[in-house]
């Protein structure tokens, strides 16, 4: 019984540290793309403004133009072991929807559900 105590531990705690070693890590300056929004219409893990917050202030919300747009990687602040939250720039020097400079992301998030995708 203890064998198999101490297997099934050693086996989840390897499994733990594969899972960890999946996600790249990332550093200021690292230039992404934009990936499809995973719920249809909106980006759930990239937050965007709202669409009548960019409306208010005369840009239009089109999401889709952005599908394949490079960002670059502006601030890292990492909130636990497994959450990193970073900010992101558009790579060509221009706002999002014309007002806004910079975006937050849920990096592991977006990565694991294609809104981002390393380049």
């Amino acid at each position: 019984m203890r064998k198999f105590i101490f297997i099934t531990t050693f086996l989840c705690c390897l499994g733990w540290v594969k899972a960890q070693e999946d996600v790249p890590l990332i550093d200021k300056g690292t230039v992404l793309i934009l990936g499809e929004p995973s719920s249809g219409i909106n980006y759930q893990h990239i937050h965007f403004p709202k669409r009548n917050f960019i409306l208010k202030r005369g840009g239009i919300a089109d999401f889709k133009q952005l599908i394949g747009e490079k960002v670059e990687v502006h601030q890292i602040e990492y909130a636990g072991t497994d959450k990193t939250k970073i900010v992101l720039k558009r790579k060509d020097g221009r706002r999002f929807f014309r007002f806004f400079p910079n975006v937050k992301a849920d990096f592991e998030k977006a990565l694991a559900l294609g809104e981002l995708k390393l380049e």
